[in-house]
């Protein structure tokens, strides 16, 4: 029974493990079924995955590639190919036209157009033939010189209005100063170095080779930010010209008793001769005069003087006029004119230590006889009103009441006499120091006065004969009237003692008026401040010099005095740019209004020195007559043209090339290939512009397609 348990329990126990056993057996056959529905959906996961991961690859390489082109486009990229299979792109070169406006440029016939007008057109056609990429600059080359763009422009319709709206100045031209600023807009360029080019439209005249002042030895300014400069010549041939070339009141400057000389210069500016011509002379509007002039050969000069009454105490306007000639190519150059102050009366105050009346015992008697008076009781018709006092009394004298102040005791005068005098020179006034005489003159004294340090006095040797007077420069406005005389003038005067003199550093420039024979100065002038002086070195009277007794003598010293007063012509006549200036009393300062030769009217700047009020009138682009009127009162001024520009003789063409440098070539207008403005650089900036457009485009269209459902 034990067995048969122990066999039944075995039995059962093994029965037990065949679940077991049935399980391990099953999970060991088992196997993974596919679901249909689940196999799809995973089948098109995987599909859409990949396609998704494609198209976001596509849309950022061309976002990509789309900002890289709007770097591009901005950079201007160019390269210089080395074969034709490379010329692709566009031509890429800035330009700046120099255009000469000067007055030159305007001469022009019936028949035949004016150099401007070539040179406008050289330009239209060089802008119709740069078909390539670049931008373009122009400066005119009137004084001043003008940039009309900072840098070259695309904008080729705002360049082309800029040369239709040039029509010519009245001024001189600037082709140093137009030359400078293109060079400066070159340097600004986004183009290559070797893609920067200067175009000069010029007639090219002799004077234009010329150095303008404080330029050097150069006439023209370095470019040295353009690989080529073409210099085109807007007019095949000198063009003749006859012009009034100077228009002046020569003799005694100070216009006494409104008498005056007035010289006028006609000059031929061709190279052959021109036909006769007749000059006439107009005062206000007047004619007052009218004398020929014959034949003038190639370059010739001819002057021509009429002798006029003018009334004191007036302003005049002269003009002299050439009459019109048909081969004449600039006929603004045939008129001049010329504003003129005659003074009423110049007032002189004499100072010395001791008067006399009607006696010849005091300094100042054969001066003051030279002025036409003794004492206060001048001459009749005399143009100076003489007043003389002691030097104690100097120091009551009003100074602005007087134009010109001469001493002869120097010793005599205090400091501060000494500093009126100072002051009264440096506003405007007239100073004649007599400087011999009294041993006893104070050098240190004065060095705070004249322009010089007096040395010692010289005594000519008695054995042998006493130095003469000589003129030292007989151009000297004082000297006038003894134009065309022999060096040993002045009535063969004689000096035997003189001031020697050292000058002082950095004082006003001296000019030497008479010297001696043995090349000592005997007379000089001086600017100091707004005021003139004049030195005398020997006396003045007969103790070291018999010149008092010669017939010069009243001449000379008339024209010293009115010289000394001062000129009241300065300012009142200037050329075209040039600014009219002058001085007022402050309480007209605010109301100072022009009349413009066009009959426009124009105010005047008013401004404040030290010396009182003072106007300018800086916009002179027009010659021609700039009346100011004050009440009943008249005041006109004069502007003319510069006749540097009446010179229309050409230069040759190998002397201009050589002026501007070896990249510098000379051609005419009228010569197609000067103006093609080839160049090998190619640009490619209008072709990544295109790319970029078709880039965007397709940006647009890949993000709705591959982005628009999702």
């Amino acid at each position: 029974m034990s067995f048969v348990h122990g066999g039944m329990a075995m039995a059962a126990a093994g029965l037990a493990m065949v679940p077991l056993l049935i399980h391990l057996l099953n999970r060991r056959r088992y196997r993974d079924e596919p679901w249909a529905a689940m196999q799809f959906i995973l089948s098109a996961v995987q599909r859409t995955r990949r396609r998704l991961r494609t198209e976001q690859w596509i849309l950022l390489a061309v976002r990509t590639a789309v900002m890289a082109l709007v770097g591009l486009a901005v950079a201007r990229p160019y390269l210089k190919p080395k074969s034709a299979l490379l010329s692709v792109g566009e031509r890429r070169v800035d330009r700046v036209m120099v255009l000469d406006d000067s007055l030159s440029m305007r001469a022009c016939t019936s028949t035949a157009p004016s150099a401007l007008e070539n040179a406008r057109s050289a330009i239209s056609r060089l802008l119709e033939r740069s078909a390539g990429s670049g931008g373009f600059a122009l400066v005119t080359a009137s004084r001043p010189a003008r940039a009309w763009f900072d840098q070259p422009v695309q904008d080729r319709l705002a360049f082309r209005q800029a040369v239709e709206s040039i029509s010519g100045t009245w001024a001189a031209s600037d082709l140093h100063g137009a030359l400078e600023q293109a060079d400066a807009i070159l340097s600004r360029s986004t183009a290559p170095p070797e893609a920067r080019e200067v175009y000069v439209f010029s007639d090219f005249c002799e004077r234009d080779l010329q150095a303008p002042p404080g330029a050097g030895e150069s006439p023209l300014a370095p470019v040295v930010n353009a690989s080529r400069i073409v210099l085109i010549r807007s007019t095949s041939d000198s063009r003749p010209n006859r012009a009034v070339t100077d228009l002046r009141v020569v003799g005694q400057p100070a216009l006494l008793n409104g008498a005056a000389e007035i010289r006028a210069e006609v000059t031929n500016f061709s190279t052959h001769e021109m036909a006769a011509a007749t000059l006439s002379l107009h005062v206000a509007g007047r004619e007052v005069g009218r004398k020929g002039i014959g034949s003038l050969a190639g370059g010739g000069k001819a002057t021509v003087e009429f002798h006029i009454a003018l009334t004191p105490g007036a302003v005049h306007v002269i003009e002299a006029m050439l009459n019109r000639s048909d081969d004449d190519w600039l006929p603004d150059d045939d008129r001049r004119c010329l504003a003129i102050d005659v003074p009423a009366r110049c007032r002189v105050l004499l100072v010395e230590t001791r008067t006399a009346h009607g006696r010849s015992d005091h300094s100042l008697f054969y001066y003051q006889l030279a002025l036409g008076g003794i004492d206060s009781a001048p001459t009749s018709g005399s143009p100076f009103d003489v007043t003389q006092v002691e030097a104690v009394q100097f120091r009551d004298v009003v100074l602005k009441d007087y134009d010109v102040v001469a001493v002869v005791d120097w010793a005599a005068l205090q400091p501060g006499d000494l500093e009126r005098l100072r002051r009264f020179v440096t506003l405007g006034g007239g100073l004649i120091a007599f400087c011999g005489g009294e041993e006893g003159v104070p050098a240190a004294a004065l060095n705070g006065i004249l322009p010089v340090r007096l040395l010692d006095v010289y005594q000519a040797p008695t054995a042998a004969p006493p130095p003469t007077l000589m003129l030292a420069d007989p151009r000297h406005p004082v000297l006038g009237d003894f134009a065309g005389q022999q060096r040993n003038i002045l009535g063969r005067a004689h000096v035997t003692a003189w001031r020697r003199i050292q000058p002082e550093a950095n004082e006003p420039r001296l000019d030497r008026v008479i010297d001696t024979s043995s090349g000592d100065p005997v007379l000089l002038t001086a600017e100091v401040g707004a005021g003139r002086i004049a030195l005398w070195l020997t006396s003045a009277d007969m103790s070291w010099t018999n010149f008092p007794a010669k017939p010069d003598y009243l001449p000379l010293m008339m024209n010293l005095t009115g010289f000394v007063a001062g000129d009241r012509n300065s300012g009142r006549n200037v050329l075209v740019g040039e600014a009219l200036s002058g001085r007022v009393s402050l309480a007209e300062s605010g109301r100072i209004e022009f009349t413009l030769p066009d009959k426009t009217r124009q105010r005047a700047e008013p401004d404040r020195d030290e010396w009182g009020g003072r106007w300018n009138l800086r916009d002179t682009a027009e010659p021609g007559v700039y009346e100011w009127t004050r009440g009943a009162m008249r005041d006109a001024y004069c502007v003319n043209v510069d006749t540097a520009e009446s010179d229309l003789r050409r230069a040759d063409s190998r002397r201009v090339a050589q002026a501007f440098g070896d990249r510098a070539i000379c051609v005419d207008s009228s010569e197609p290939a000067a103006l093609a403005g080839e160049t090998g650089v190619r640009e490619w900036g209008w072709m990544l512009a295109v790319i970029l457009l078709l880039a965007a485009t397709i940006e647009s269209l890949l993000g709705r397609l591959f982005g628009g459902a999702r």
